[in-house]
C-alpha cells in the first residue's frame, strides 16, 4: 500500500499569524488512515489554531492541507467532509435527539430512508437508542456530549475532529466519556484529530501525541515512546512529573553513559546517548516512579534524606534531598515494607535504561 493509499491527513507548512502575532509556525503532520493522533499542549500552544484550520474555520496565513490526496485548503468548511465535536455541544434545543443526529444528512439531501437507517446505527453506537425522542434539555452533559459525537459520525465523515470534547464535564463524566470515545474509535476506525491540555486524555486514547508548545511543534510520538524518551526540556516536563537533574558526562562507551550530578558527589549510570562527549553539560532525566529503594550491598546508589513522605495505600510519594541540595521527587508503587519517615536517610537507585540524557541544548533552555 502507498504512502499515498495510507494517509488520510497531511499538513504541509501550515502557519497562522494575526498581524504581528504568530499563532502558528511552519508545522508538518501526517495523520494515518484510522489513526486516533491527539493535538496536547499548555493555552496558546496553538493546538486549537491548527485543529480549526484543518477545519475550515479559519482560513491559514501559509501552506496546504490535503485529505485523501486532495488539497482542501482553498474549500470551505461544507466541502471537507469532515465532523467537529465542540466543548459547548453546540446541539439544537427545539429537536429531539434524533433529529440534532440526523441533521447533517438533512443538509447533505440524503433520502429520507438512508437518514433513518444512518442515525439508527448512529444512535446504538452512541448507546442513545433509548434517548431518541428525548429534547436535549433533559439529557445529562455527558448525555449531551454522546449526541454531538453520535452526529459528527453519522454521515461517516472523512475525518472528525474534537476540540476538548470533555472539558466541560466533571470527572466522573469525562472519563466515562474517554471510555466512550475509545469504544467508538475502535468500532468505526474513523480518523481523529483531538485537541486537549489534559495529559490523562492524551495519554489514554491517543495512538499518537503531538505535543505543542508556544506555537511550535514540539514532538509527536505513540504515548509510550513521549513519556519515556522525551527528546526536550519541555516534553519531560509537561508530560507527567520528572525529576530533571543537571549533570556532567564523566565517561562513554557503547555499554552507556556515567553522570556526576552537579553539586553532587554522586555518579549513576545513564542508557547510550548519541553526539555527547566527556564534559558535556546535560540534564538526567528520571522519573519518580523509576526510582527504587536500593537493595543490601546494591553499588551505584544515591544517598539521600527524606524530607517528606505521603501514604496513599499502594504508593508512597517520597520528596528527598541530596547532600548538595539536589531535590527528588520519588513514588514508590505497591511498597510493602515500611517506608522511611522524613528526617531519615535511604539508598535510592536507577536502572541506566531509566535515565534519559538530554543534551546541552536542554540545559540552556
Amino acid at each position: 500500500m502507498t504512502k499515498e493509499q495510507t494517509t488520510k491527513l497531511e499538513i504541509r507548512g501550515i502557519t497562522k499569524s494575526y498581524g504581528r502575532t504568530l499563532a502558528l509556525g511552519s508545522t508538518d503532520l501526517v495523520v494515518e488512515k484510522g489513526e486516533f493522533l491527539t493535538l496536547l499542549g499548555p493555552s496558546g500552544s496553538g493546538k486549537t489554531t491548527l485543529l480549526m484550520m484543518i477545519a475550515g474555520l479559519t482560513e491559514p496565513s501559509g501552506g496546504r492541507i490535503l485529505i485523501d490526496g486532495v488539497d482542501v485548503t482553498d474549500r470551505p468548511s461544507s466541502e471537507r467532509n469532515i465532523g467537529v465535536v465542540f466543548q459547548n455541544y453546540a446541539l439544537f434545543p427545539h429537536m429531539t435527539v434524533a433529529e440534532n443526529v440526523a441533521f447533517p444528512l438533512k443538509m447533505r439531501r440524503r433520502p429520507a430512508d438512508e437518514i433513518a437507517a444512518a442515525v439508527k446505527d448512529a444512535l446504538a453506537i452512541a448507546q442513545l437508542d433509548e434517548l431518541a425522542g428525548r429534547y436535549t434539555d433533559e439529557l445529562s452533559g455527558g448525555q449531551q456530549q454522546r449526541v454531538a459525537l453520535a452526529r459528527a459520525i453519522v454521515f461517516r465523515p472523512a475525518l472528525v475532529l474534537m476540540d476538548e470534547p470533555l472539558g466541560a464535564l466533571d470527572k466522573r463524566l469525562r472519563d466515562d466519556l474517554k471510555e466512550e470515545i475509545r469504544r467508538m474509535h475502535r468500532q468505526l476506525g474513523t480518523t481523529i484529530v483531538y485537541v486537549t491540555h489534559d495529559q490523562d486524555e492524551a495519554m489514554m486514547l491517543s495512538d499518537r501525541i503531538c505535543l505543542m508548545d508556544k506555537a511550535q511543534v514540539v514532538q509527536v510520538d505513540p504515548p509510550s515512546r513521549l513519556y519515556n524518551a522525551p527528546k526536550s526540556r519541555f516534553a519531560a516536563d509537561f508530560l507527567g512529573e520528572s525529576n530533571l537533574l543537571p549533570a556532567q558526562v564523566v565517561s562513554t562507551s557503547a555499554e552507556g553513559l556515567v553522570l556526576r550530578l552537579t553539586g553532587e558527589g554522586v555518579a549513576i549510570n545513564a542508557a547510550p546517548a548519541p553526539g555527547l562527549s566527556e564534559g558535556d553539560e546535560v540534564l538526567a532525566m528520571i522519573r519518580p516512579e523509576r526510582l527504587r529503594l536500593a537493595g543490601a550491598g546494591e553499588a551505584g546508589t544515591i544517598p539521600a534524606e527524606v524530607t517528606a513522605m505521603l501514604d496513599l495505600g499502594g504508593v508512597h510519594r517520597l520528596r528527598a534531598s541530596l547532600a548538595g541540595g539536589t531535590k527528588l521527587r520519588v513514588t514508590l508503587l505497591g511498597q510493602r515494607q515500611a517506608v522511611a519517615e522524613a528526617g531519615s536517610r535511604i539508598a535510592l537507585a536507577v536502572d541506566a535504561s531509566d535515565v534519559v540524557v538530554l543534551g546541552p541544548e536542554a540545559v540552556a533552555s
